[in-house]
């Protein structure tokens, strides 16, 4: 939220800062805590509930947008940039559960995304224990044969 909020106000004014809480175009003057913050809130062009801003996110916004990018981050990642932000192991009888998607799903799919983690040994998995976004699901080809845009995925991990 900070680098979205710089890049703004700096050289991007055009930028526009969707939340997955249902805040669009977004122009912070301080710092939120959360995506739900009411100083967020106070300062953004349209607040719609979580459920229609997914759907307007999906179809109108974000389908065609050549210049997109995205933040999420997770619990663990995979090599193919599929993120878990649901549950640590089995997800019936989790050892650890989560907030989950959020609109995190919704954003790596339609999104170009950089995702943030901690550099941690226990967050880098050869294999992931619950996909809560997708990234290249197994790699070339695997966001199509799954039905997902394959002209959007992510671009880099940043620890």
């Amino acid at each position: 939220m900070i680098g979205a909020s710089v890049a703004k106000r700096v050289f991007a004014p055009k930028c526009n800062i969707i939340v997955e809480s249902g805040l669009m175009d977004c122009s912070p003057i301080e710092v939120p805590r959360s995506v739900g913050d009411i100083r967020f809130m106070a300062h953004c062009g349209v607040q719609w509930p979580n459920i229609r801003f997914i759907g307007f996110e999906a179809n109108e916004w974000l389908h065609d947008t050549s210049r997109l990018i995205a933040f999420i981050g997770g619990a663990q990642i995979d090599p193919y940039g599929n993120v878990n932000s649901t549950s640590i192991g089995d997800y019936n009888h989790p050892k650890t559960r989560f907030t989950g998607s959020g609109g995190a799903n919704g954003i790596a799919t339609y999104s170009n995304t950089i995702i943030m983690m901690q550099h941690e040994k226990r967050r880098f998995m050869q294999k992931i224990d619950y996909v809560t976004s997708a990234g290249w699901i197994d790699g070339p080809g695997g966001r199509e044969k799954k039905g997902l845009p394959g002209n959007r995925g992510p671009v880099m991990v940043v620890t």
